[in-house]
C-alpha cells in the first residue's frame, strides 16, 4: 500500500487546486532484497544471492562503460546529449553541453506497480523529521559539514518538491542567514543526499527541512548544530 496526502498547490493559477504527495514509502536495500530471495522455501543461499547480484552489477557496469544500453525486465537505459550546438562540427563542451544517462523501470516493475493500492491520509501527520546527517568527506555523524562534499540526511517525511521555491533543505548560520541546497542527488522520504555548497563559510549552522503539508509549508530542524571548518 502507498499512502498519499493532498496539499494546496501554489504553483498554478488556480487558487483552489491541490497536488498529491506520496509519504511513508519504505526503502529497501540489497540486504532486504537478499532476505526476500533466500527466505524459507527458496533454494538460493545468501552467499549465492549476493554473488549473483554482484555478477549482474559487474555486467551492467561493463555494458554501460562500453557505451551500450540495457534492456531488461527490471531496467531500461539509454543516453542523450543536452545543450545547444551552433555548428554541425562543434565539439561537446563540459558545462555547455551534458551527456545524460536515461533510466526507466522495465516491464516487471511497471506491471507490479499497477497492483499497488493507494490510501489517502491526513497530511497533518506528516511533518518532516530530520534525524541524522552523515558528512561523507569527514565520515562524521551530526557534527561536521564539508563544503564541496556530499552529505546524507536520514529521517522521516523528508522529501520535498524541487519545483516549489519554498520547499527544500536550508543551512542557517548563527546570524540567521540562509543558504538553500541546490544540488540534490537523492530525494526520498527517508533519505536525502545532497552536495554541501562549496562557498559555504566556516561557522555553526542549523539544518532545516521545509516541505508542504496540507495548506502550509512545514519546517523542521535537525536537533544537532553542524560545524563548517
Amino acid at each position: 500500500m502507498v499512502k498519499y496526502f493532498l496539499y494546496l498547490n501554489k504553483l498554478t493559477p488556480d487558487p483552489y487546486d491541490y497536488a498529491a504527495r506520496v509519504v511513508d514509502v519504505k526503502s529497501h536495500d540489497l540486504e532486504d532484497v537478499i532476505k526476500i530471495m533466500t527466505r524459507e522455501g527458496k533454494t538460493l543461499t545468501e552467499e549465492e544471492a549476493r554473488g549473483s547480484y554482484l555478477a549482474l552489477e559487474k555486467a551492467l557496469r561493463e555494458i554501460t562503460e562500453s557505451g551500450g544500453s540495457i534492456n531488461l525486465s527490471i531496467l531500461n537505459t539509454g543516453y542523450s546529449i543536452s545543450g545547444v550546438f551552433y555548428a554541425d562540427d562543434e565539439a561537446l563542451v563540459a558545462g555547455k553541453h551534458a551527456f545524460n544517462v536515461n533510466a526507466n523501470p522495465g516491464a516487471v516493475i511497471t506491471e507490479a506497480a499497477k497492483k499497488i493500492k493507494l490510501k489517502r491520509v491526513d497530511p497533518r501527520e506528516y511533518s518532516p523529521e530530520p534525524r541524522k546527517i552523515t558528512d561523507i568527506s569527514s565520515d562524521t555523524i551530526n557534527e561536521l559539514l564539508t563544503p564541496g562534499s556530499m552529505a546524507c540526511l536520514k529521517g522521516n517525511n523528508l522529501s520535498f518538491d524541487a519545483t516549489d521555491a519554498e520547499e527544500g533543505i536550508y543551512l542557517i548560520n548563527d546570524k540567521g542567514a540562509e543558504t538553500k541546497i541546490t544540488q540534490v542527488a537523492l530525494n526520498k522520504p527517508s533519505e536525502i543526499i545532497f552536495l554541501v555548497p562549496a562557498p559555504l563559510k566556516p561557522g555553526s549552522y542549523a539544518l532545516e527541512v521545509r516541505n508542504r503539508s496540507y495548506k502550509e509549508n512545514i519546517a523542521a530542524r535537525l536537533k544537532h548544530t553542524l560545524t563548517v571548518r
